[in-house]
């Protein structure tokens, strides 16, 4: 290869590196951008229940917030489904007297509830609900989580390779104000990282690296009371 073509070769190489770099930055600006205007709004009552044709198998909550567990029971009382599911317990929280305050004599929520205390992450969540859902051969399920957190909750429930319906009920995080995060810094860090664990949670999709086996055993949740 003649001088003169080293050098057109290398103008070459630069030239795609420099597309590279910049491209990368904008596209990961544009894909924030349409992620964050298509995070999906908080619903009412009601809406769900046009959603649902009749009452799902059982309503998941996903934990990280009171105002997912709040929903949950709240959706459980008014007969939206005949379960529930906590996904991500903590041990030493006391979710039972939470529980309590949504119970009463006509309808007592805390027989139809159900712990789970495998999930340490998203991914966990998923993996222990699936477990669940399957041991107990429910087809239509309602998901609690933030409205930020529905995308990748989402993704995950529907990567496995199961028959599932999924009815999606997102909430207001009392640590985010979706419709504002450009102007708080502490939602936009939030919507940032989420968005920064949807691509990597995508790309891990793409490659086949998301790994259902050796789910947990339905010995270890913890039905109530």
């Amino acid at each position: 290869m003649s001088r003169r073509s080293r050098l057109r070769a290398q103008r070459r190489r630069r030239l795609i590196g420099a597309i590279i770099f910049a491209t990368v930055p904008i596209g990961w600006a544009v894909g924030l951008w349409i992620f964050s205007a298509n995070l999906p709004q908080p619903l009412e009552q009601e809406n769900i229940t046009r959603m649902v044709e009749s009452r799902a198998d059982t309503i998941l909550v996903f934990t990280g917030g009171n105002n997912r567990l709040n929903t949950g029971f709240k959706l459980l009382k008014n007969n939206h489904a005949n379960q529930l599911f906590i996904s991500g317990v903590h041990r030493g929280v006391d979710v039972v007297s939470l529980i309590k305050n949504f119970s009463d004599a006509n309808n007592p929520v805390l027989c139809c509830v159900t712990l789970g205390y495998n999930a340490d992450d998203t991914y966990g969540n998923a993996k222990e609900s699936l477990s669940w859902i399957r041991a107990n051969k429910y087809q239509r399920v309602i998901l609690v989580t933030s409205s930020y957190h529905m995308p990748r909750s989402l993704y995950y429930l529907r990567k496995a390779d199961f028959p599932l319906s999924i009815y999606s009920y997102p909430v207001l995080s009392e640590y985010a104000d979706n419709n504002r995060w450009g102007d708080l810094p502490g939602t936009r860090a939030l919507i940032i990282s989420e968005y920064n664990k949807y691509l990597i949670t995508v790309i891990s999709g793409f490659f086949g690296r998301i790994d259902y086996d050796n789910p947990p055993s339905i010995d270890s949740f913890t039905p109530l009371p």
